[in-house]
């Protein structure tokens, strides 16, 4: 796609007023200057040379166009009425710019061409009063545009409408107008000089000196001074091409000037290495409420809700709320995890560089850093003990481990009721069943003790990691939010100055060398 000079320059225009909101810094006004100045020289902000065609009925404009175009484009006549509606002959292959310009006038009758040089002529309404629409109209189109050819005829040169109503209330923009003297072969011999040096005085008097005045005769087959105007037009799109290399090299060091006052180069991966700062820091800070200690507490507690019905229970002691406070582990909790964020912004400080880095090292202070890592472990709601749910076969298991306390019992009983089958020579069965109702017992108490440990785990660590992920939350709007905040800036502009350098590369590479 074609360069967009004037694309370019609203990107400096945004960018220039989004850096001098954050910084105030004065060097930026040389920026807003360049794009101001280069508005006001280049006119039409493209390649092609826009000139609009601009006089009173039956002046010849249309002739003029047919003429410079070098071939019939328009029908022309002696009467064309004041309400037509504009026109323009434009390169068959518009650049967006110069579309954009003629939709912004409603412009719809367009006819393309593939003339040698891009020259876009506009053919205006005809001014024969003092009609402020029409002026509005001008006054709008003056400072889009390179050049305003104003057509006279030998009749209408002092035509007060034009005078008063069009060139004096414009003439601030006189370095834009040019002025052709049309149908001159209808001049008697003497009366062209007097002419041109009354149309002259009368400019001069509208504010216009040393007004560059052509002379032309558009008649078919009666052409004069064509050629003349045709070399204006090329030497404007040369004076054109001057000024879009330059601006092509002022856009360069624009971004290079900008991006060193503001302080920005390459991007920061912001998102993923906030992340992991931020999940480190919630996991040391978890460590306090749910650490080790406190995990092997819940283990401990699934063990004994596993067993609390079996004859294993006497033998293992009831857990007291978990109770964060208490334990003296939050402040150098808290010191570690500030610790990582401010390393975290230390470096981010670093790699931005210039403004962006003074504002995060000044909006981020350690002492500050701290008293927010330690909001967000108060705020976090979670240090009460997880709810643990006992298992159905825990009680089958529970039944089975009292049958066998009944057969150790039983077997002791029978044992002692009858002596007899413990003497030699014969099966001692109790001894027998007793043993076997002691091993099926313990393992039955050992394979539900290690149920409830894991269980006990599989809660703790659900626990925790509910724990990091509050903390995590509390870290993110606590401090995420306004470092993402800075950073955003820093990345808008970044991606602007980089839109804008991709801009000056494709102006530079597209404006052929003159």
């Amino acid at each position: 796609m074609a360069p967009d000079p004037g694309k370019a320059l609203d990107t400096l225009d945004i960018i220039v007023t989004k850096a001098r909101d954050l910084t105030g810094d004065d060097r930026l006004e040389a920026y807003a200057r360049l794009s101001t100045q280069t508005r006001s020289r280049l006119g039409f902000l493209g390649e092609t040379v826009v000139v609009a065609l601009a006089g009173g009925t039956g002046v010849g404009k249309s002739s003029l166009l047919n003429a410079i175009a070098g071939t019939h484009v328009v029908p022309t006549g002696t009467i064309r009425p004041t309400t037509d509606r504009p026109r323009v002959w434009m390169p068959a292959t518009p650049e967006p710019g110069l579309t954009r310009l003629l939709d912004s006038f409603g412009i719809d009758e367009r006819i393309g061409h593939s003339g040698r040089i891009d020259v876009a002529i506009i053919d205006l309404p005809d001014f024969d009063s003092i009609d402020l629409g029409h002026r509005e109209v001008v006054e709008r189109l003056v400072p889009l545009v390179d050049a305003i050819v104003w057509v006279f005829d030998p009749q209408k040169y002092a035509d007060r409408a034009m005078h008063e109503g069009y060139l004096r209330p414009l003439s601030g923009h006189r370095d834009r107008f040019l002025f052709v003297l049309n149908q001159i072969d209808l001049f008697g011999p003497g009366e062209l000089d007097l002419v041109k040096a009354d149309l002259l005085t009368r400019l001069a008097e509208d504010g216009i000196a040393d007004a560059e005045l052509f002379t032309t005769v558009t008649a078919e087959g009666r052409l004069a001074g064509i050629d003349r105007l045709r070399r204006f037009i090329e030497d404007r799109l040369l004076a054109k091409q001057l000024v879009l290399e330059k601006l092509a090299h002022d856009l360069a060091n624009a971004v290079e000037g900008i991006g060193s006052v503001v302080g920005v180069g390459d991007g920061l991966d912001f998102d993923r290495r906030w992340m992991h700062t931020s999940d480190t820091s919630a996991g040391l800070l978890a460590d306090v409420v749910a650490g080790p200690p406190e995990i092997a507490t819940i283990e401990r507690v699934g063990r004994r809700l596993a067993v609390r019905s079996s004859p294993a229970a006497m033998f293992v002691r009831a857990e007291e709320p978990l109770r964060p406070e208490a334990h003296g582990r939050q402040d150098a909790a808290i010191q570690a995890a500030s610790g990582e964020i401010d390393t975290f912004i230390t470096d981010l400080a670093f790699e931005s560089g210039g403004f962006f880095g003074a504002r995060l090292r000044a909006r981020f202070e350690p002492a500050d850093v701290s008293r927010q890592v330690r909001r967000s472990l108060e705020g976090t709601k979670l240090a009460d003990m997880p709810a643990l749910v006992a298992s159905a076969w825990w009680k089958v298991a529970s039944v089975a481990e009292w049958l066998m306390v009944v057969a150790v019992v039983g077997s002791i009983m029978w044992a002692w009721a009858k002596p007899t089958t413990l003497e030699r020579g014969s099966w001692p069965w109790p001894v027998i069943v007793g043993l076997a109702a002691v091993l099926v017992g313990v393992g039955l108490v050992r394979v539900v003790w290690a149920s409830g440990t894991r269980a006990g785990r599989r809660a703790a660590i659900a626990y925790r990691e509910a724990v990091v992920t509050s903390v995590d939350s509390q870290l993110d709007r606590r401090l995420g939010v306004d470092l993402r905040t800075v950073i955003r800036d820093r990345a808008e502009l970044v991606g602007l100055l980089t839109e804008l350098s991709i801009e000056a590369t494709k102006l530079e590479a597209a404006v052929p060398t003159v």
